[in-house]
């Protein structure tokens, strides 16, 4: 499926999502190693469900609260080229690094405006979470790449996200009510707004 701007599918948790993702051409697939999420999916889950994947890049998301160590035994383990943290702090470890990251950012945070302004290359991406359509309007014309989290926003104002072209979005993964069958209405709402 063609969209009107990338798509990075996170917190996927079994391989029904990740390959309705893969076939709606998603950019990004990404895996929660937090223990502590729902959507938690084990390094050896991920592993299986990566093996099966064609096509999205396969991200490695990280809650702030989990260490460095834990990050590259993950990391090396499953050979991720991509990296999802939410700890600005922890920047500093991936210079000069192959490592691609995707910096998660909550847009009410005090230190919002500060970490924007000294992003360094490591950063390929920011992942903006309650975000309003004054903070996307100004969001879209920074130089770095933006991922509008549009997780609990109505259509009206997806539709208002889409107007202003983004560079990507995020969605998350969900459920199965048995191996193998989900209902993809929600995600597929998204698709259709942000279709071309």
């Amino acid at each position: 499926m063609n969209t009107s701007c990338k798509i990075k599918l996170g917190s996927v948790n079994n391989l029904t999502d990740a390959r309705f993702g893969a076939a709606m051409g998603v950019e990004w697939v990404g895996f929660c190693f937090d223990n502590k999420n729902p959507l938690y999916v084990s390094p050896v889950q991920a592993q299986a469900i990566i093996g099966w994947l064609s096509g999205p890049a396969a991200v490695a998301e990280f809650d702030p609260t989990q260490g460095l160590n834990e990050i590259e035994d993950i990391v090396r383990l499953l050979g991720f080229e991509w990296i999802q943290i939410a700890e600005p702090a922890m920047l500093h470890y991936f210079e000069a690094s192959d490592i691609n990251i995707i910096l998660e950012l909550d847009a009410n945070a005090g230190d919002f405006e500060a970490v924007l302004t000294n992003l360094p290359a490591e950063v390929k991406a920011i992942l903006v979470k309650k975000v309003t359509p004054e903070h996307a309007t100004r969001l879209t014309a920074l130089q770095v790449p933006v991922l509008f989290d549009v997780e609990g926003l109505s259509t009206e104002q997806q539709n208002e996200l889409k107007a202003l072209n983004p560079y990507g979005i995020n969605i998350s993964g969900g459920f199965e009510t048995a191996p193998g069958i989900r209902d993809f209405d929600e995600m597929n709402a998204v698709f259709e707004v942000f279709g071309e």
